[in-house]
């Protein structure tokens, strides 16, 4: 089972405040609850909120983000380590004239560290991995200028970031323009109704948000038709008993 490494605690950012000015006291409730759960247990919860689902996403963003560079931070710590006694057990077997040097240097823990040299000989590989890099930034330039084009509403973007890269990459197949035109034609993400302001591209990136999207969480809504009134005109309430009314 893989561990899990998550710090003890998260940061609450202060240009956070641009989303909780537009929450309720019980809508800010809801969010930090979510929060919560999320750093603690890992989960993602529900919400039919669209404002505190909309907020969630964006901190979450950030919380998961922070785990993740913290976990990597540990492990580096725990691999440095780990490489560190080995070195210093090599220098106390030489010092003492041990034998162990040779069985040492040959152990897999210590050949480890000639795969990062080995990882450049092959020149076809390398050609390969450059290739493959070219081909994820070109993708992820042609969603940028869809978007663009497409989301009108929204903030441009002008530059292709290596985290929009791996973002596009880990999507996979997705027929962006439809799914930009379903974006600028909602009322609530394109801004048109004035409830929210935050949505940009590094959100409409995320595979929840994807995923919320095509199955019409924030299409608009169609207004309720108006109640009929009734009818008080004499000579219509005598057409019930005629031919006429028939």
């Amino acid at each position: 089972m893989t561990e899990t490494i998550k710090p003890k605690a998260f940061q609450c950012y202060l240009d956070n405040i641009t989303v909780l000015e537009h929450l309720s006291d019980e809508e800010a409730g809801r969010l930090w609850k979510l929060l919560y759960n999320l750093a603690v247990n890992g989960e993602r919860g529900e919400c039919d909120d669209p404002m505190v689902s909309m907020a969630f996403d964006m901190m979450a963003n950030k919380l998961e983000s922070d785990f993740a560079a913290y976990e990597r931070k540990v492990k580096a710590n725990r691999e440095n380590g780990r490489k560190g006694g080995i070195a210093k057990k090599m220098n106390q077997d030489l010092a003492n004239g041990s034998e162990r040097y040779d069985s040492l240097t040959d152990s897999s823990q210590y050949k480890d560290k000639d795969k990062y040299k080995d990882k450049y000989k092959n020149e076809d590989e390398n050609e390969n991995e450059k290739s493959a890099e070219a081909d994820a930034v070109a993708a992820a330039a042609d969603v940028v200028s869809l978007y663009n084009d497409i989301c009108v509403s929204l903030p441009d973007v002008e530059a292709v970031t290596d985290s929009l890269v791996n973002r596009v990459a880990r999507l996979g197949d997705i027929n962006y323009r439809e799914y930009f035109e379903r974006v600028q034609s909602s009322d609530f993400l394109s801004s048109r109704s004035g409830r929210w302001h935050g949505c940009n591209l590094d959100w409409l990136l995320r595979p929840d948000t994807v995923q919320k999207v095509r199955a019409g969480t924030y299409d608009n809504r169609k207004p309720k038709p108006a109640p009929t009134k009734a009818s008080y005109d004499i000579k219509e309430l005598e057409k019930i008993d005629t031919l006429e009314f028939i």
